[in-house]
């Protein structure tokens, strides 16, 4: 939606009852129907004309029409019968012309704000307001930032002089005082909220953060926002024991009692732009209005790990465990080691003392007891000894030229596997180093992947054919797999095995394919796509995982796709879901003894168990938005 904004700049949001969401900016108001997008400004051209295109802010009354305020000083109605907006200018004061802030009170009476006071629309006859009107009570508050009701219907007021409170017994305005020993001698409250127990959380334009005790009218905590510039607090949005703080220098979230004060980006997510004008909770997302346009906060069970959030290079391409439990990663910068304890990652740098590699990028990392085997895209492979800290180069000829694409530990038999795009497979085992394609064993100098079944073979994947080595017969078999997909054969990017022995296959551009176990066990090569069964197409499958209840997980090159033990599609994740990013590195995953799962990508990595997320299948409420009629005889 952003991309359709002529001005980015956001300047208040607003979801209704209906589902619609309504985005202010300076020059002008967008309604999101959930498929399409109605502007209303005052272009004369426009069939959606409003009398002023600077939307300041949007609310919604009691019978659930909208309000919109605008600097000009109109505030405008929804009509749901005409579907435009009624303006409403009928103020007595002559300078009540420019309106910052809306207010619908849960009596029916709208309280707006101006650059010179306030104004109480439509109010009840029973409440003496009127000595709101004298212009030396305006001139009490000042310029109002802020308007909150409390649960009693009174008026809470934040502007540049201060806190205020309106008194709809009496209509008695009185200045809260906000003294402390950490709070300045001047200062205005640009923004406030009201916790359930009726304290309530006030943010200033000096970057000061309070909570104050309503009923005594004590400050019970404080803080400042560190942002090394004026820090001025834009609004403050309370999660159940979370506590968002927007500033014109980014996004904070902390505890209740600002014990925990800490900026978004350091999780490493962060919005587009720093400056934040204003927070919206919905119910499922929390929306972010800023000087470009708008973003979206989701609270997701996907960790993200990458440099912003836990010092480990952005672009990760393997993973694995070592006996202890603890995560390898490798990328293109080198390899981490992450720690539980300090929720970050410390390069592991003992390797590079016992040779000079010429290339830091670790295609993969495979485990056998307490070696962990590293191989790399330009320097051949490396072992660690994790007892130890030992590190040795595998003595192989020339194979720190090797481009090594996949080391396999097996499960079964002591052998470990090592797959090269340039000098073939070769087997190392204690007692030998075997070159296939030296050997003239199998004769494929580029193998791309390797997989484990779990009765102990070896799929080998090359550029365009699918061999299998049997352990028993020690002898490579081609399987003449027909993919059906117009090519001689696909590219194969992955494989996974689920608990009855079908062999799952994902493809690069050809989606995903299962080999059953039936047709396994009659020794045929047949496949067949999972195109039909998923409701949208995989294109790319990079790497899957299969979980503990046996559905799978793919990575793809448009988000992390779970299907269901079938192969039925159940949900496409994406950023907006927490993952680090929309695509995803080949071959890069990993299940951990805890039954996590990690995927990683050119901006970090994912964390996060299969229970732990949670799909609605409810179906969404359906509004309708319009009906068109088809022409005839072209009229």
């Amino acid at each position: 939606m952003s991309d359709r904004l002529e001005q980015p700049n956001i300047t208040s949001i607003w979801r209704d009852k209906n589902g619609f969401l309504w985005v202010g900016t300076q020059q002008g108001l967008y309604r999101f129907d959930g498929s399409s997008i109605t502007i209303f400004n005052s272009e004369k051209t426009n069939r959606n004309w409003i009398p002023a295109s600077e939307i300041t802010d949007i609310t919604e009354d009691l019978e659930g029409n909208i309000l919109v305020a605008t600097f000009n000083g109109a505030m405008l109605r929804w009509n749901s019968t005409s579907h435009q907006f009624d303006s409403i200018t009928k103020f007595n004061r002559k300078k009540q012309t420019h309106l910052t802030r809306i207010l619908a009170s849960k009596l029916g009476h709208i309280w707006l704000g101006t650059k010179n006071g306030l104004i109480l629309y439509g109010s009840n006859p029973q409440l003496k307001t009127q000595q709101l009107f004298f212009q030396e009570d305006l001139e009490k508050i000042g310029r109002p930032h802020f308007l909150l009701e409390d649960e009693t219907g009174n008026l809470l007021v934040g502007s540049n002089l201060g806190l205020f409170i309106v008194s709809l017994d009496d209509g008695a305005i009185s200045k809260i005082e906000l003294k402390s020993p950490e709070l300045p001698n001047i200062f205005g409250v640009t923004a406030l909220a009201l916790d359930k127990a009726g304290s309530l959380y006030i943010g200033t334009n000096t970057g000061h953060l309070a909570l104050l005790d309503l009923a005594t009218r004590k400050i019970l905590s404080q803080s400042t926002i560190n942002t090394g510039q004026s820090g001025y607090i834009s609004d403050i949005l309370i999660l159940e024991d979370k506590l968002l703080v927007a500033t014109d220098n980014g996004l904070f979230f902390s505890n209740l009692d600002f014990t925990a004060l800490e900026e978004l980006s350091k999780t490493g997510t962060e919005p587009f732009n720093k400056n934040i004008t204003n927070l919206y909770y919905d119910g499922h997302h929390i929306w972010i209005g800023t000087y470009q346009g708008l973003n979206i906060l989701s609270f997701t069970p996907f960790d993200v790990f990458n440099e912003k959030n836990s010092a480990v290079s952005n672009d990760v391409i393997s993973i694995e465990e070592d006996i202890s439990g603890s995560i390898w990663v490798g990328t293109y910068s080198g390899l981490y080691l992450y720690s539980e304890e300090l929720k970050s990652h410390i390069k592991y740098e003992t390797y590079f003392s016992s040779n000079a590699l010429i290339d830091e990028r670790i295609s993969s990392i495979s485990r056998k007891g307490n070696n962990m085997w590293l191989g790399f895209y330009n320097g051949g492979v490396q072992v660690i000894d994790t007892s130890t800290g030992d590190a040795k180069t595998l003595n192989l000829p020339n194979i720190d030229q090797f481009l090594v694409t996949k080391i396999l530990a097996s499960k079964n038999t002591s052998n470990i596997w090592i797959a090269t795009y340039d000098h073939g497979l070769f087997r190392v085992t204690p007692q030998e180093k075997f070159g296939y394609l030296l050997n003239r064993k199998l004769q494929e100098k580029s193998v791309t992947l390797l997989f484990e079944t779990d009765v102990g073979d070896l799929l080998i994947a090359t550029v365009d054919k699918i061999h299998i080595y049997s352990a028993v017969q020690d002898a490579f078999k081609t399987l003449p797999f027909d993919f059906k997909t117009g090519v001689v054969s696909p590219t194969i990017l992955s494989f996974a095995q689920n608990q009855n022995g079908d062999i799952w296959i994902g493809t690069k551009d050809n989606g995903l394919f299962v080999w059953t176990k039936e047709n396994q066990l009659k020794g045929t090569a047949v496949v067949r796509s999972m195109e039909k069964t998923n409701s949208r197409s995989l294109s790319t499958i990079y790497a899957i995982q299969i979980d503990d209840q046996g559905d799978l997980w793919c990575s793809t090159q448009n988000g992390l796709v779970k299907l269901d033990e079938s192969g039925n599609f159940s949900r496409r994740f994406t950023t907006i879901d927490g993952l680090q990013g929309n695509d995803f590195e080949l071959g890069s995953s990993y299940q951990d003894r805890n039954g996590y799962l990690y995927f990683g990508g050119s901006n970090g990595y994912n964390r996060f168990h299969p229970r732990e997320i949670v799909i609605d299948a409810s179906p969404s409420p359906m509004r309708l938005t319009g009906i068109n009629f088809p022409r005839e005889n072209g009229k």
